[in-house]
């Protein structure tokens, strides 16, 4: 990381005036997973029946089987992947069988916070659906998170801590980190993974609910006017039914509704939305469809951009699933670019990032460039550290990392691709890494390589915060 880069984003966070969080906020317990160990819960579970571990997985997790066939699938498909847990049992079934962990801030909008108040922006306002003493503590190193309290018919803006209700239960999600090269040899199936994976299990009805307080409603506007950007999340966690008989209709349009304040309050403040792992096709229309119009920009990765293009019945979802190298990679972004009316989209993997963007974004297309390198930095100093990293050391970790090789070569299969488009853009795209479509602006940049990551979630998180703090400026 250049002197003049560190320098460039100090001057950037010092500009920004506020940034606001919703809707996920957790505690995510992370269990480092041991091929023995895994070997035998299977015995306990199967004893010596047959059985089919390569079947699709289900959409929910009801069962200890259902636990076991998704965390499976992810390792036998190396694809990092989310499931919500239906059944309290299975949540204590997962507590007694995997006993080894330790507890952190979870959720895109807590990670996403975490990482802005590491960097120093001035004030991050986060909704935390349920403030217990445990959340609270996470965010006990800084004075620059700030909820909305109602105290004497006013809100108050308080830390935390200060703001507990010792009533509020911790949310909890367990984080399964399987690392490269774990083995799983059963019966005829044998796979040994060639990168690290993650496999997620929420149990969370708040979130699921995109549960937001009151207290944090009342003070929407108010949070908007002093926010130059704000972050929408957690729309992964919806569920198809739910058992007080709402919808998933219902949850996103509340959000919706919410975020309409927030542009009414402020027509400059910016909203990114970040997607996660959605199995089910007709939640993500539920999403995508409501988001339209409303949100400026999105962000993912590229086991969830396919996913999205399936939902909508788009040719390039295949391509992109079975090969998401670069060029399937920008196909399916730019389908998406082209079907929606998002200013920015964004996708970033283990070895590269890239947006495509409209002009009236409103963000120059080397700040954009600049934030993606940023936001890879960021992610490479929390998988090479194992916490979020400040400004000062990322720029003291990361220049002992390396670019991702696959990053530079999928970089020259992309350009070699863009001359369909243009041959001098494409040109131009070699030396500066963006390339001007016309009706759209890509920018590109390899991802730094960590060849044994300390941790695996949060990385998608770290990289958004790097990227927002380089566009809210």
């Amino acid at each position: 990381m250049s002197e003049n880069l560190v320098n460039e984003v100090q001057k950037r966070v010092q500009k920004i005036e506020g940034i606001i969080c919703s809707f996920n906020v957790n505690i995510d317990v992370i269990h480092k997973l041991i091929e023995d160990e895994l070997l035998n819960v299977l015995q306990r579970i199967y004893k010596n029946k047959m059985i089919d571990l390569t079947a699709p997985p289900p959409t929910t997790i009801r069962s200890p089987e259902d636990f076991i066939a998704c965390l499976i699938y992810v390792i036998h498909n190396e694809k990092t992947a989310e499931w919500i847990i239906e059944n309290p049992e299975v949540n204590d079934w997962i507590k007694t069988n995997f006993k080894e962990y330790h507890v952190r801030i979870g959720g895109q909008a807590g990670n996403i916070a975490y990482q802005l108040a590491k960097f120093g922006v001035r004030k991050v306002y986060l909704s935390i659906p349920s403030i217990s003493t445990t959340q609270a503590k996470i965010y006990a190193d800084f004075q620059n998170i700030y909820v909305p309290v109602r105290k004497d018919g006013k809100i108050l803006l308080k830390h935390p801590l200060e703001a507990v209700n010792p009533e509020e239960e911790d949310l909890i999600h367990w984080v399964f980190e399987i690392p490269s090269g774990f083995t799983l040899k059963i019966e005829k199936l044998y796979h040994k993974t060639s990168t690290p994976l993650r496999f997620i299990a929420t149990f969370d009805e708040l979130c699921s609910k995109l549960f937001f307080k009151d207290d944090f409603e009342k003070a929407a506007m108010e949070l908007a006017k002093k926010s130059n950007y704000a972050l929408a999340s957690g729309y992964h966690l919806l569920k198809k039914t739910y058992n007080d008989g709402s919808t998933p209709s219902e949850h996103v349009d509340k959000t919706i509704a919410l975020i309409r304040s927030w542009k009414n309050a402020n027509p400059n403040i910016k909203v990114h939305y970040e997607h996660g792992f959605m199995h089910d096709l007709d939640l993500i229309q539920i999403v995508f469809d409501r988001i339209n119009g409303v949100i400026d920009a999105v962000g993912m990765n590229e086991v969830e951009l396919p996913l999205i293009l399936k939902a909508y019945g788009l040719k390039e979802a295949e391509k992109c699933w079975k090969l998401p190298n670069s060029t399937n990679l920008f196909e399916g972004l730019l389908k998406l670019y082209e079907i929606f009316g998002f200013g920015r989209l964004t996708l970033h993997t283990r070895d590269f990032a890239m947006s495509i963007s409209s002009k009236r974004f409103d963000v120059e297309p080397v700040d954009e460039l600049r934030g993606l390198i940023f936001g890879c930095l960021t992610a490479a100093a929390l998988a090479a550290t194992g916490k979020f990293c400040s400004i000062r050391e990322i720029a003291e970790k990361v220049p002992k990392l390396v670019n991702s090789t696959i990053g530079l070569k999928q970089k020259e299969v992309l350009s070699e691709y863009l001359k369909k488009y243009s041959h001098s853009e494409a040109k131009s795209f070699e030396q500066r890494s963006i390339f001007d479509g016309g009706d759209f602006i890509l920018t590109y940049t390899p991802a730094k390589v960590v060849e044994n990551p300390v941790v695996t979630v949060g990385l998608g998180d770290a990289f958004t915060a790097g990227l927002l703090v380089m566009e809210a400026s």
